[in-house]
C-alpha cells in the first residue's frame, strides 16, 4: 500500500502544477475539435448550395449549339439542340446561341422554400451534433471533477488514519493495547489507500479522455475539486433560441410540408419560352431567317396517377415529421424533468450533507480527544474515520451530479457556450 500512496502523491502533486480548465474552455475546446460538427458544418454548405441550385430555376439559360447533319433532312431531334439549329428546314452546318427560360412553374416556389427549410434543418442539426458534443464534454469534465475530489478526499483519511495508526502502535509497544488494535487501524488505513488510489487511476483515465475530446495537451490538462467549482460556473453557458432536437424536426416539418406544394404544382401547367439566333449554311422548304422565338404551354391531364402517387407520400412524409415534432417535445419535456430530478434532489442532499460532514469532523476530534486522555475506546475513533470518509465520499458525487445535470440542462435547451463564437 505504500506504492498506492506514492503513486497518489505523485499524481496529486502532479495534478497541482497542472493547469486546471473551466467549463467555457472545455465545451469550446470539444467543439474546435470535433469531426461531428465539422462534418455537420460541411452538411450546412450542401444545404446553401442546394438553395442556389433552386434560384437558379429563376434565371433563362444560354447555350451556344452547333450542328452538322448528313442523310434524310430534320431527323437529328435526339441531339438535344434548339432553336434555328434543330430546325427541319435548315440544311448544311449551322450554329448560334439557345436561351430558354421557364415563365410559371409552382414547383419551383415550393422546391426553394423547401430548400431553405432543409437549411434551417440543417443547421439544426449542427446544434444537435453540438449539443451531443458539449454532453460528452459535461460528463467526462465532471467525472474527472469526481474523481479528482474523491482522490483528495480518501488521501486525506488515509492520512488521518496513518496519524491515529502511530498512536496506536506507541500504546501498543507500551503494552497498553493489544497488537489486534494495531491490525484494524492498518487495515483501515491501507482501505483508505486503496479507495483513494483507485480514484486516482479513474482520474487519469478522465484527464486522458478529455484531452483526446478536446484535442488539448493530456500533461498539461487538470480538473478542479469539486470545492473550487460551483453552480455559478455553469453560467458561461449562454441560454439559447430553442432546443436543437425540436428546432431540426419543425425545420424537417416545414420541409416536408413544401414538398407537398411541389408534388401538388404538378396539376397545374407550366409555361416555358425559348429564342435562338445563329446562321446555317441554306435552307430548304422556306425563306431563311437567322433567329426563332416562341412560347408554350403544358397542362398534365394524365400520368398514371404518379402525381396523385406523389402528393400522397408527400402528404404521409408531413404526417410523419409533425408526429416527430411532438415526439422531440415529449422526449425533451421527459428528459428535462429528469434533470430536475437529479438537480434537487442533489441540492437536497448536500443541504444534509453538509451539516453531517461538520458533524463528522466533531465526532473525530471528539473521539481523538477521548482515546488519547484514555476516556473513550479506539472503536469510536475507528468509527469515526469511517464516517467522514463516507460523508465526504457522499457530498462529493452529490456535488459532481449536481453540476453535471444543470451544465447538461442547459445544453439541452439550446444553451451554448460564448467562446465558441457560434
Amino acid at each position: 500500500m505504500k506504492l498506492a500512496s506514492l503513486a497518489v502523491v505523485l499524481l496529486c502533486a502532479q495534478t497541482a502544477s497542472a493547469r486546471e480548465i473551466g467549463v467555457g474552455e472545455v465545451l469550446a475546446a470539444a467543439e474546435r475539435a470535433s469531426p461531428q460538427l465539422k462534418a455537420a458544418a460541411a452538411q450546412e454548405a450542401r444545404a446553401r448550395d442546394a438553395i442556389e441550385i433552386g434560384k437558379s430555376s429563376y434565371y433563362p439559360t444560354l447555350d451556344a449549339e452547333a450542328v452538322q447533319s448528313y442523310g434524310f433532312p430534320g431527323s437529328n431531334g435526339g441531339l438535344g439542340l434548339g432553336g434555328i439549329m434543330s430546325s427541319p428546314f435548315r440544311s448544311g452546318p449551322s450554329g448560334g446561341l439557345v436561351s430558354r427560360m421557364t415563365l410559371f412553374d409552382l414547383s419551383r416556389g415550393y422546391g426553394l422554400k423547401a430548400a431553405r427549410s432543409r437549411l434551417d434543418a440543417a443547421q439544426a442539426e449542427t446544434r444537435v451534433a453540438r449539443y451531443k458534443v458539449d454532453q460528452a464534454a459535461l460528463r467526462i469534465y465532471f467525472e474527472g471533477v469526481r474523481d479528482r475530489g474523491q482522490m483528495e478526499a480518501w488521501q486525506e483519511v488515509d492520512g488521518q488514519t496513518l496519524k491515529v495508526l502511530a498512536v496506536v502502535e506507541r500504546f501498543v509497544r507500551a503494552g497498553q493495547h493489544s497488537p489486534v488494535d494495531r491490525f484494524l487501524v492498518q487495515e483501515q488505513a491501507d482501505d483508505a489507500a486503496m479507495t483513494a488510489a483507485a480514484y486516482a487511476r479513474r482520474y487519469q483515465i478522465a484527464v486522458k479522455r478529455l484531452a483526446l475530446l478536446t484535442g488539448l495537451s493530456e500533461a498539461d490538462l487538470a480538473c478542479p475539486s469539486p470545492a473550487s467549482v460551483s453552480e455559478s460556473s455553469i453560467g458561461v453557458i449562454m441560454p439559447g433560441a430553442a432546443p436543437p432536437d425540436i428546432a431540426r424536426a419543425q425545420a424537417e416539418a416545414e420541409a416536408a410540408k413544401n414538398v407537398v406544394g411541389a408534388r401538388s404544382a404538378g396539376n397545374y401547367p407550366t409555361v416555358t419560352a425559348l429564342a435562338s439566333a445563329g446562321g446555317m449554311d441554306s435552307v430548304r422548304l422556306a425563306q431563311r431567317q437567322d433567329y426563332s422565338a416562341g412560347f408554350a404551354i403544358s397542362l398534365p391531364l394524365f400520368e398514371g396517377f404518379r402525381v396523385k402517387s406523389e402528393i400522397s407520400s408527400a402528404k404521409d412524409a408531413a404526417t410523419q415529421r409533425d408526429y416527430d415534432v411532438l415526439a422531440a417535445k415529449l422526449d425533451l419535456a421527459e428528459t428535462d424533468a429528469a434533470y430536475d430530478d437529479l438537480i434537487e434532489t442533489a441540492r437536497i442532499k448536500l443541504g444534509f450533507l453538509d451539516r453531517e460532514l461538520d458533524e463528522a469532523d466533531q465526532a473525530l476530534d471528539l473521539a481523538l480527544k477521548r482515546y488519547l486522555s484514555f476516556e473513550g475506546p479506539l472503536v469510536d475513533v475507528r468509527e469515526s474515520l469511517r464516517d467522514l470518509g463516507s460523508v465526504q465520499s457522499r457530498r462529493i458525487d452529490a456535488k459532481a451530479d449536481l453540476l453535471f445535470a444543470l451544465g447538461a440542462k442547459a445544453v439541452l435547451d439550446g444553451g451554448h457556450v460564448q467562446e465558441a463564437g457560434r
